[in-house]
């Protein structure tokens, strides 16, 4: 067991781009920054499972759970009762998130001892892989074999589909879910970077221009409406 000093760390004190902007009538919507982010990794191959990582038994309460968010298609802002995931709700293609965990340690996020896997029962095949980083100076002691495995699925591989869900405050404490999918071996030719600073900040719109917070697309111009 070792305490994995030089990948499950960082500065712990900003997200650079984000607190440091100072507050203005158009940075005053800062978003508050979640207390836990919970990175999913859903595969069909058991053999990519990191090895030491323990394995947790899913309830028959939570299969169901999971059986009704099936029928639930994913939008904006769509509430779905008794879920983890529900709130804002954006999907993406073809990411890689070596960066989204850069910059999230940076954030000072850990990843934690409550990191696991399950086996999928609710009708569909495969392991869904739970990172659960949380915001502490307190570094968690994880078997090096398990940190290896984690940062070949997050630094190797890129994923099909991924579903960002910022959830709402339950009991005094806000989770946030990165829900992957579609695993896409090396060479990456066609993945773009996951941001953790772009999704937790708000747009803001300066000389007419706004930029997806979520692609590196280039800025579109806003169109100003008469008698506004």
């Amino acid at each position: 067991m070792v305490n994995n000093n030089d990948w499950n760390n960082g500065n712990g004190s900003k997200v650079p781009g984000i607190d440091d902007r100072p507050e203005t009538a158009e940075t005053n919507n800062k978003q508050v920054l979640p207390d836990v982010v919970l990175v999913k990794l859903n595969l069909t191959n058991e053999k990519r499972i990191p090895k030491g990582i323990p394995k947790k038994e899913r309830t028959k309460a939570t299969v169901k759970e999971a059986a009704r968010g099936m029928e639930v298609s994913g939008s904006f802002e769509k509430v779905r009762k008794d879920r983890v995931d529900t709130g804002v709700h954006k999907e993406i293609s073809n990411v890689i998130v070596k960066q989204f965990l850069h910059e999230l340690r940076e954030a000072g996020y850990k990843l934690s001892e409550n990191t696991h896997y399950f086996k999928k029962n609710n009708g569909k095949r495969g392991f869904t892989v739970v990172t659960e980083w949380t915001k502490t100076t307190e570094i968690a002691t994880i078997p090096e074999k398990t940190m290896e495995g984690i940062k070949i699925l997050t630094e190797m591989f890129g994923y099909k589909n991924c579903h960002l869900w910022q959830n709402p405050a339950e009991n005094g404490k806000t989770v946030w879910t990165v829900n992957l999918g579609g695993l896409i071996p090396p060479p990456l030719r066609t993945v773009k970077d996951l941001s953790f600073r772009k999704w937790v900040s708000p747009p803001v719109y300066t000389r007419q221009e706004t930029v997806d917070p979520y692609e590196n697309k280039k800025p579109r111009k806003l169109v100003r409406r008469k008698n506004q």
